[in-house]
Parts: C-alpha cells; structure tokens; sequence
C-alpha cells in the first residue's frame, strides 16, 4: 500500500513555490538502507526504523541532501532532501519482511499516536479514512499505462487536509 501526498496546487500547474523546494523529512528514527534511483523522478529513500529490523518504509521521488547516503543514522522529521520533480506527487510505502516475502502497510497505521494528531489537527478523524483496503481495491482495480494510472478509479482517492 502506498500512500501519495499532493500539496496544494497539486491539479494545476505549474507549481509556486515550485515542488522542487519542497523539504523532505525521515518519516521514522532509523538508517537509510537503500538509495534507488527512480525510473523517472529522483530517489526513492530507504529508512530501516530504529528497533525494527524487518521493517522498512520507502519515500519516493526524492533528491537526496549532501550527506545522505547509505548507513546515514535519521531522525525522525530530519531533512533528508527535497522532492525530485515539479512534474509527480510524493508518496511513501511501509513494507514488513517476512519469511518468504513481504507485506504491505498503511504508512498512517504504523504512526505513534502523537504523529497522528497532526492529521487529527488538520481534519483527519480516523486513520481508516486515508486507505483503502485490499478489498476494496481488489473489488475497483485501477488500471495503468506503464508507471501511470490510466485514470482515478471508481473509489475516492483523497483525503484533504484542513
């Protein structure tokens, strides 16, 4: 599951202050594992959470700060760049490997409470509200155009904050 974060403007164009200057922060206390270039956009950015070596939550499209590379100790809400591209959102993906494979979880779920309450702050009473279950998305797929969706879906895909 991964969850994408538009900031204001996102439907129109072009983008003041461009996204290019937007700051992005470690989602967690942790180490980056991995820097992977992105087909199109950036990096994606590996965080291992501290404490939770099974864990490993993914932010996408970013252009990494000097000194962030492989083994960097963050923290959460550090800076660890900038979004890569005036031309695609943010998004963010938690994986938990298990033996076998993975699996997938709401970035929301995996928040401590405290981190929650700025949501709650902005208008975002429950956590259910900003995911969609694999039910659900199982009963309405979305179809693609290679790394593009090829439109919204039949299912509401946002969750505005205040």
């Amino acid at each position: 599951m991964k969850h994408y974060f538009c900031p204001a403007g996102c439907l129109g164009g072009p983008h003041d202050p461009a996204w290019t200057t937007l700051v992005i922060r470690s989602p967690a206390d942790g180490t980056i594992v991995r820097l992977d270039p992105e087909q199109m956009y950036g990096m994606q950015v590996h965080v291992q959470p501290a404490g939770y070596p099974d864990w490993d939550v993914r932010v996408f499209h970013v252009s990494p700060a000097a000194g962030i590379q492989v083994g960097t100790v963050v923290t959460a809400g550090q800076a660890i760049g900038t979004h890569a591209s005036d031309s695609t959102m943010s998004d963010v993906a938690v994986e938990q490997h298990l033996p076998g494979g993975f699996r997938l979880v709401s970035f929301f779920d995996t928040m401590t409470d405290e981190a929650f309450a700025a949501f709650v702050a902005r208008g975002v009473m429950d956590r259910q509200a900003l995911a969609i279950t694999a039910a659900e998305r199982d009963g309405a797929p979305l179809m693609c155009n290679g790394q593009q969706f090829a439109d919204q879906g039949a299912l509401p895909n946002w969750g505005d904050l205040q």
